[in-house]
């Protein structure tokens, strides 16, 4: 077995296969990635069949990227895979406190293929919501549905071809980087890089701010019809106060449409713990849909859970490690990040090879998403 490696990515999450996928289409350089579990696994933050795409935000840094990656990013992966990955569909955010209000407000300055309207003009649009208190309601004519597993699916199979070394099972105990190769001590065998990317997610607190908290999804069956893409909307509302906020999807890959909170305060959960569903979280979600949606729930498909890695801003880090420019490092989650998984692989990849990026929407930011030392 070979240990030593031009670059090794440390976590085959959603990030971190991008990031190797873009590192692997430099043919020179032997590039390794390791998972602890195995690719899937359900402890993390890129499992499930579905996430949302959308470009309505209230920070100008992701509206920008989201372009990009909805006119660029994206659509390349899917000719690189010849696999159609994004599913246009529309998107419907509502709200009704301050939050919001500034929410409207970047959007009616971002020159976004996004409407708002009212709530009567709303209910002709979204029928599926009653829209009870809200100030107002953003149809994005840019959201979709990403096929989750079948990105990671696609990536997994771009690593292989290319020469990946993928080395499951493996997980990182600590560097050494007092040698010019760092050396990864890890629960199998020591590795040796000349570079590292670090994508760990809600294990990547040793090295960042973050606090993970593990997060309930469900899915419910609603009564009538079903209700896929194109036929039932990409949604959030955006409600008072701390996890106020809801969001869901259409029926994709699983009976049932998607709902889950939006937790991000809160006590830190052990990712390493692994738990079941907690049955209350799954009531708060379907009192949620019994008071929001026009059709009632016909009964409970499945639950699930997933782990957010919460930055203090609920924003994210892509950076270089201070003290060691050999290492690049992203927390790229607070519960958006899968819809940016194509360009947080460039940049990473960029990054940890050349110290800067070629991507002049990221530059413009790059104070934004850097680590606040």
């Amino acid at each position: 077995m070979n240990t030593e490696f031009d670059v090794i990515v440390v976590g085959a999450g959603i990030h971190g296969l991008s990031a190797a996928s873009q590192l692997s289409s430099h043919h020179k350089l032997k590039v390794g990635i390791l998972e602890q579990y195995t690719v899937g696994h359900p402890f993390g933050g890129s499992h499930g069949a579905s996430r949302i795409v959308r470009s309505t935000y209230s920070h100008p840094a992701y509206i920008e990227l989201m372009r990009r990656l909805c006119e660029q990013d994206w659509p390349e992966l899917e000719r690189q895979t010849n696999t159609q990955l994004l599913y246009p569909n529309p998107g419907c955010f509502f709200g009704s406190d301050q939050t919001f209000e500034g929410y409207l407000q970047t959007i009616s300055q971002s020159h976004l293929k996004a409407d708002i309207l009212t709530p009567q003009e709303a209910k002709r649009l979204f029928p599926q919501f009653h829209f009870h208190q809200a100030a107002a309601v953003v149809h994005d004519r840019t959201a979709g549905v990403i096929a989750a597993s079948q990105t990671i699916q696609q990536l997994l199979r771009i690593c292989a071809e290319q020469g990946v070394a993928l080395l499951e099972n493996t997980k990182l105990e600590t560097i050494d980087p007092s040698s010019s190769n760092l050396r990864l001590v890890t629960n199998t065998r020591d590795l040796f890089a000349k570079r590292l990317v670090i994508t760990t997610g809600a294990w990547a607190s040793q090295w960042l701010p973050i606090t993970p908290i593990r997060q309930t999804v469900a899915y419910f069956k609603l009564q009538g019809p079903p209700n896929p893409v194109g036929q039932f909307p990409c949604w959030s509302y955006i409600g008072e106060g701390a996890n106020g906020i809801f969001y869901g999807l259409p029926e994709f890959g699983y009976e049932g449409i998607k709902i889950a909170r939006h937790v991000t305060s809160g006590p830190a959960d052990d990712p390493d713990q692994q738990t079941d569903p907690d049955p209350a979280q799954v009531n708060i979600l379907e009192d949620f849909v019994r008071t929001h949606f026009v059709s009632k729930i016909e009964r409970l498909v499945s639950s699930e859970t997933c782990f957010y890695a919460n930055l203090p801003n609920e924003g994210f880090i892509v950076d270089l490690l201070p003290g060691d420019k050999r290492i690049a490092i992203a927390s790229a989650c607070s519960g958006h990040g899968f819809k940016f998984a194509p360009l947080i692989g460039k940049l990473l990849a960029e990054l940890v090879l050349a110290g800067t990026t070629s991507v002049p929407e990221f530059e413009k930011y790059r104070e934004f998403f850097s680590i606040k030392t």
